[in-house]
């Protein structure tokens, strides 16, 4: 299907799902021929994606795969657009730390420095386009029993987790 904003989502059925209604897959790239080779080192150098065997152009990554095919034109970036980023998630806030530390040490370039919220999330720019939300993982969903010590919970008035009610 194609949404109004022109992202296309592929649905496939998988009989397999039995804990889950839905699960994601893959996610697909488009980049001229001459950046295909640079975009997977890209991923493979800075997030530890492999390679998928019989299946060209395509990585692993945990919980997904993502397939790289030619496109006949540039691509156009993803901030500001429909699709305004990707997002991967790190096993709590230590991992996110450890990965912003290596990604730093391996030249990312940053778009958002880390910050310390509810996601606890960084960002950066692929290079070729796209902008990539990395948030400390919630688990599958968020449970304020894995928020770290010393994190300010905000509710939509301002007011911190404990703080006295407003007069």
């Amino acid at each position: 299907m194609t949404t109004p904003g022109g992202v296309r989502i592929e649905i496939l059925e998988d009989e397999s799902l039995k804990v889950v209604p839905i699960a994601f897959d893959h996610a697909h790239f488009y980049a001229l021929e001459s950046d295909l080779q640079g975009i997977q080192s890209y991923y493979t150098k800075m997030f530890g994606a492999k390679p998928v065997r019989g299946e060209a152009n395509t990585l692993n990554l945990p919980g997904g795969k993502l397939v790289f095919s030619k496109s006949d034109a540039p691509t156009a970036t993803t901030l500001g657009r429909t699709l305004d980023h990707i997002g991967l998630n790190m096993d709590g806030a230590d991992a996110l730390a450890a990965f912003t530390k290596s990604a730093e040490a391996k030249g990312a370039k940053f778009y958002r420095p880390p910050r310390n919220s509810a996601f606890g999330q960084t960002s950066v720019l692929d290079g070729f386009e796209t902008m990539i939300e990395i948030n400390k993982g919630q688990r599958a969903y968020f449970d304020l029993k894995d928020v770290e010590p010393g994190l300010y919970l905000v509710d939509e008035s301002g007011r911190r987790e404990n703080d006295p009610p407003r007069q």
